[in-house]
């Protein structure tokens, strides 16, 4: 009986797959790159393939393709387009959204006790990243893209490992800090 836990095997194979798809991209441009890249990574046996490319995919790549799939780059989220989604990165999964009015910055975390992201989940929340503190309004286009990438991420969310995430009082405290530093160095 399947316990809902992936093995080694099972989660290379899932990692893998983007790992895959990138060098044959690459390779279609740069045969040589490609070929590198699998020498690298490739099992004994396999070198000289793609085969063994499947093992350099990152956990927080993975993590974030898992949780907002199967949105990646170019997909369609209602009348938005995804631009990129960035793996895990300080706890937190950044969303790059267009549309008619802009591009914006969409942050999935860890729900709080108490959400005030326009876009929540029994265990996430997805920020709008408009450098305000929560006080400042949202932009109403952009709210409604958090719902909507919240409804994805609601299909997704039971299996994938919210520790790994900061909860959005964190995340805000480092981008209030982060956007204090940059304003320092300018």
């Amino acid at each position: 009986m399947k316990t809902g836990k992936l093995s080694r095997r099972e989660a290379t194979c899932v990692i893998g797959a983007g790992v895959a798809a990138s060098a044959a991209i690459v390779g279609s441009t740069s045969p040589a790159l490609a070929t590198g890249w699998a020498k690298l990574a490739a099992p004994a046996g396999a070198a000289g393939t793609l085969e063994g490319a499947a093992t350099v995919v990152s956990a927080e790549r993975a993590l974030a393709d898992q949780l907002v799939a199967p949105l990646a780059a170019g997909a369609e989220l209602g009348r938005w387009q995804i631009a990129s989604v960035r793996s895990l990165d300080a706890g937190a999964v950044s969303v790059l959204v267009t549309s008619a009015s802009g591009a914006f910055q969409l942050d999935v975390v860890r729900r709080s006790a108490s959400p005030r992201s326009p876009g929540v989940t029994d265990h996430f929340e997805v920020m709008v990243m408009n450098h305000g503190d929560g006080a400042k309004p949202t932009a109403e286009e952009q709210g409604l893209a958090a719902m909507a990438l919240a409804e994805v991420i609601r299909g997704n969310e039971q299996a994938v490992d919210v520790s790994r995430f900061v909860s959005a009082e964190k995340h805000q405290r480092q981008a209030r800090s982060y956007l204090h530093e940059l304003t320092e160095r300018g």
